[in-house]
C-alpha cells in the first residue's frame, strides 16, 4: 500500500510538472542583458525577444542590468526561481572568461545555469594600422621578433576578450608586444586609427567599415572558419597558430533546475526564430551570424569554451589586478 502511494505521488508530481510546462508561459518573461543599453548585444537581444514574444503570446521584456562586466546580471539570474520566467543573455565575457579570471566567482556558469541555445557568433578581426609593414600573422610575428617591445596592441580593458586573444597569440609564438588598456572600444579604435597603437582584435561590425575605407588593415579572423564577409582573409589558426579560436558568442540560459519541458519549449522556439530568413538578415546586417543549437550542444560548447579560456589565462599568467 505504501509502495502504491509513493508511486501515485510520483506520478502526480510528473503530471503536475507536465501541466505546468503545457501552461507555460502564462505571464511576462524577463530577458536579462547584463550590459548598459546600446551596441550589438542589445540588437541581438531585442531582435530575438521580440520574435519570442510573438511565438509565446506573452511579453518577453529585455531588462538591462550592467555591472561587473556582466557579473551583476548573471548572478541575478543564477539566483532566480527556475520557472522559465527569468532568462539570461549569456556571452563569452561573463560565461567563459569570467570564471577563468576569478578564483572564487560569484556564480558558476556550468553549475548555476541551464543552457537553452546559442544565439549568434560575431566574427573578430585582427587589425593593424596601415603604417605597420605586415599583411599576415606570420609577418606580424616576424616583425615583432625583430623588434621586441616596439609594437603596441590596444584593448578596451584588462582581462577582456581582445586582451586574452592577443595574449594567446603571444604565448603561442613567443613574441613580445606591449599591452595598452584604453578603457573602451571607442578609445581603442581611436588609438589604432591614429597610429598610437598598432594592433587590435576587434568585432567585425566596428572593424569592417574602417577596413573597407583603408583606415585599418585586416590580417586574419579569429573564428575557426573564414568569415562570409571577408572570405579572402585567413583565420589565425591557418596562419600558423593551430587551434586558435576567438569569436564573441551570445546564448540564452535559464537558472539551473528549470524544468526540461520548459527548456525544450524555449529551445524549439528560439531555434525556429534564428532560422527564419528575416531574423538571419536582421542579425547579419549588424555583423552577427545566427548560430542556434540544441540545449545539449550548447552545454557541450560552454564546457569546451570555458576550458579553452582557462588554459589561456593560466598559460599567459593573467591575473586580475
Amino acid at each position: 500500500m505504501k509502495l502504491v502511494t509513493c508511486a501515485g505521488a510520483s506520478l502526480m508530481l510528473v503530471l503536475a510538472q507536465f501541466a505546468g510546462a503545457q501552461a507555460y508561459p502564462n505571464k511576462p518573461i524577463r530577458w536579462v542583458l547584463p550590459l548598459a543599453p546600446g551596441g550589438g548585444a542589445e540588437i541581438v537581444g531585442t531582435t530575438v525577444a521580440k520574435k519570442l514574444t510573438e511565438a509565446l503570446k506573452q511579453p518577453v521584456v529585455v531588462e538591462f542590468r550592467p555591472g561587473g562586466t556582466g557579473a551583476v546580471g548573471s548572478e541575478l539570474i543564477a539566483k532566480a526561481a527556475p520557472d522559465g520566467y527569468s532568462l539570461l543573455q549569456g556571452q563569452l565575457a561573463w560565461i567563459s572568461i569570467y570564471p577563468a579570471l576569478h578564483g572564487k566567482p560569484a556564480y558558476d556558469p556550468l553549475r548555476d545555469f541551464a543552457p537553452i541555445s546559442r544565439l549568434v557568433f560575431v566574427t573578430q578581426i585582427l587589425l593593424v594600422h596601415p603604417s605597420l609593414p605586415v599583411k599576415s600573422v606570420k609577418e606580424l610575428v616576424a616583425l615583432a621578433k625583430r623588434k621586441p617591445g616596439d609594437i603596441h596592441y590596444g584593448v578596451p580593458g584588462y582581462g577582456s576578450g581582445p586582451h586574452l586573444a592577443m595574449e594567446w597569440i603571444k604565448a603561442a609564438t613567443g613574441i613580445n608586444i606591449v599591452y595598452v588598456s584604453l578603457g573602451s572600444t571607442t578609445a581603442t579604435f581611436s588609438a589604432l586609427v591614429t597610429g598610437n597603437t598598432q594592433v587590435y582584435f576587434a568585432a567585425a561590425p566596428g572593424a569592417l567599415p574602417r577596413v573597407k575605407s583603408g583606415k585599418l588593415r585586416g590580417i586574419a579572423v579569429g573564428s575557426a572558419q573564414r568569415s562570409r564577409d571577408l572570405p579572402d582573409l585567413p583565420t589565425v589558426a591557418e596562419s600558423g597558430i593551430p587551434g586558435f579560436e576567438y569569436v564573441v558568442w551570445y546564448g540564452l540560459l535559464a537558472p539551473a533546475k528549470t524544468p526540461k519541458e520548459i527548456i525544450d519549449k524555449l529551445n524549439t522556439e528560439v531555434v525556429r526564430i534564428l532560422k527564419e530568413p528575416e531574423t538571419v538578415r536582421a542579425l547579419a546586417s549588424r555583423g552577427a551570424e545566427a548560430s542556434p543549437t540544441t540545449s545539449e550542444a550548447f552545454a557541450k560548447f560552454l564546457r569546451e569554451d570555458q576550458e579553452r579560456w582557462k588554459k589561456v589565462v593560466k598559460t599567459a599568467g593573467i591575473k586580475l589586478k
